[in-house]
């Protein structure tokens, strides 16, 4: 990730994709990489598309900052976000 610009990632086949981060209220950065790297590697493991794990990472870490210490995103809240968010080839 980069930071709350968003995140990019460049594929195995060499596309390279990015989503911009969503623009929330941040009370704690803690667990942000952790809540991405989770999201993104069940998303993969699920089946989807590198598009779409890569937004379920965004919006897992842009959910997970909203939270105080280490307090843990949920599903839903996630999956709300990730909805408005739209991987780009850059």
């Amino acid at each position: 990730g980069i930071g709350g610009t968003g995140n990019i990632v460049v594929t195995e086949s060499g596309q390279s994709l990015f989503v911009p981060a969503p623009k929330v209220g941040v009370i704690s950065r803690v667990g942000a990489g952790d809540s991405f790297v989770g999201a993104l590697v069940l998303s993969l493991a699920q089946g989807l598309e590198w598009s779409t794990a890569l937004a379920r990472g965004a919006a897992a870490a842009s959910v997970a900052v909203t939270k105080a210490g280490t307090g843990l995103c949920e599903a839903t809240e996630t999956e709300a976000v990730a909805q408005g968010l739209n991987a780009v080839s850059v």
